[in-house]
């Protein structure tokens, strides 16, 4: 089983990070899924996570139950 942590870091050191490891010289395509959940007071909150670098993730989809939604997002490279 994969574990997914959030770590709140400033931008600039994500960015610092990215430059470092050549990311932005290399146009890489991916994928993103998340689960949110909402309690009792109605707020959707951010539950699990999955980002995937070098995999294709297929289209774009969103699941929305009562107390929890399922969301699937394609990265597409930018070529800057």
């Amino acid at each position: 089983m994969l574990t997914t942590q959030r770590c709140l870091y400033k931008y600039e050191d994500l960015e610092g990070s990215a430059k470092a490891l050549g990311i932005y010289d290399t146009a890489v395509d991916g994928y993103v899924r998340a689960v949110y959940t909402s309690q009792q007071d109605g707020i959707w909150k951010y539950c699990i996570g999955k980002c995937v670098l070098g995999r294709p993730g297929g289209g774009e989809s969103r699941e929305t139950y009562s107390a929890i939604t399922f969301i699937s997002s394609g990265l597409t490279a930018m070529q800057g």
